[in-house]
């Protein structure tokens, strides 16, 4: 295939394509707790060169204890070097998306076929369904700390190594069971992750029906009214009460996550994808934004290093001319890029229904 620059310049196409990503990527929740960063821009801890980035799991600064007190005139003994921890190393992983102008477009739809309008609708869609891809795989990579690709002939796996400590942790009982105590279960998470070197959760991401069972909670309810027992007390709370009663445990934000994609998909006329986060699935965080747990790296394209388009990070798009005999034209836009969970131990997922 060669490149058709007469119906579209490669440049202004790929403008449009990142612009419908970065439009869409802006309201999808994920994005804000593994933030988009260009390879040569990423954040403390992290480096990349290429198609290559490093880090240093759970990397934290350490005070040793070699100052001391000393006699006067007196030297001190040298203080140790404590190496920076194990590097990890994971190559970005290439992203893809095309369209086709049929020869039917050609024929049904004249010169609008090709028309900058229709070209640029073309690569708004693609913008944004390569943002809810690029989504899915960040949900894929902070909840399990691991991103699996199998599909269109990829097979990769790569583990970015939770505690073990943190895999499986213990649960006082389903939550929507007679017993069950999650504010104590969130205490217990929480000191296992500052155990692990991790970052002290503040945000709680749950769903709909965490929530219910949550809102419904024997224990939870006794808390919010100051109760030891369960007489007269009322069969559920609201969720602001739910909120308050974690945020003396330092949950200071819940986050129900499906009720946010309901409302993405809704506002993007989009069918609801239910099951785009795992069900009945609390998910711990020390926040959204840049914590430094971790981000989305974007490298350079192959069309960006050989000048096609300028230098630059981010998706490259345009239009090619088909193989074949029949006419007809490719939209066509890529990128190579990688959620990386470089603070596994600050997150914890667990299914507590």
């Amino acid at each position: 295939m060669s490149i058709n620059t007469d119906i579209i310049d490669p440049e202004l196409a790929s403008k449009a394509a990142q612009a419908a990503y970065d439009a869409v990527t802006a309201e999808l929740p994920f994005s804000k707790i593994l933030p988009d960063h260009a390879i040569n821009d990423l954040p403390d801890g992290m480096s990349g060169e290429n198609t290559t980035v490093s880090w240093v799991p759970n990397q934290r600064g350490e005070i040793s204890e070699d100052t001391v007190f000393r006699a006067w005139d007196g030297n001190v003994p040298y203080g140790k070097t404590v190496g920076s921890g194990t590097v990890k190393r994971a190559a970005l992983q290439p992203i893809g998306a095309a369209m086709r102008i049929s020869e039917h477009d050609l024929v049904a739809m004249r010169a609008a076929a090709t028309s900058e309008e229709r070209v640029e609708s073309l690569l708004g869609k693609i913008g944004a369904q390569t943002a809810l891809k690029i989504e899915k795989a960040r949900i894929n990579t902070v909840v399990n700390a691991k991103l699996a690709i199998s599909e269109n002939g990829v097979t990769n796996t790569l583990d970015y190594a939770r505690d073990t400590s943190l895999a499986s942790v213990a649960l006082s009982a389903k939550w929507n069971a007679s017993g069950s105590d999650p504010y104590t279960d969130i205490e217990t998470w929480s000191e296992l992750i500052e155990d692990a070197d991790g970052a002290t959760p503040t945000t709680m991401v749950i769903t709909r029906s965490i929530m219910k069972a949550l809102a419904s909670n024997t224990n939870i309810i006794k808390r919010f009214y100051g109760q030891k027992t369960a007489a007269a007390l009322p069969p559920s709370i609201h969720r602001a009460d739910v909120a308050s009663v974690f945020a003396d445990a330092g949950i200071t934000d819940i986050i129900v996550i499906d009720e946010v994609y309901s409302k993405f998909f809704a506002a993007q006329r989009l069918k609801n994808q239910k099951g785009i986060y795992p069900a009945n699935t609390v998910l711990l965080l020390p926040g959204t934004g840049d914590t430094g747990i971790g981000a989305t790296v974007f490298g350079e394209t192959a069309q960006a290093s050989t000048g096609i388009v300028p230098e630059g990070y981010g998706l490259f798009a345009g239009v090619y001319d088909a193989d074949g005999v029949v006419p007809a034209y490719d939209v066509y836009s890529t990128g190579n890029l990688l959620p990386v969970l470089a603070q596994p131990n600050s997150t914890l997922s667990v299914t507590v229904l």
